[in-house]
């Protein structure tokens, strides 16, 4: 669904083009969840989280990482608690 469906590139498309994003906090959650570092996208050593760096990351690896997620059952490795 999220890999070849052109209407969700373009939603993605649309978000990554916003120079402002209104609610970040539940973008970052939702890159956390996905199981992207901290690094990628926040300040170094710290939790603001910086959209110039994350926007970079919607085209490119989230929709496979939508893809890949499992949400229901035990996960197969510990996460980072942020």
């Amino acid at each position: 669904m999220f890999l070849e469906n052109e209407e969700w590139k373009m939603e993605l498309l649309k978000v990554q083009n916003m120079k402002v994003m209104k609610v970040p906090k539940i973008m970052q959650a939702l890159l956390y969840i996905l199981e992207f570092k901290r690094e990628n996208v926040c300040e170094p050593n710290s939790q603001l989280f910086v959209w110039k760096q994350a926007k970079d990351l919607l085209l490119e690896k989230m929709p496979t990482a939508m893809y890949e997620y499992v949400a229901v059952g035990e996960k197969p490795k510990e996460l980072k608690l942020y």
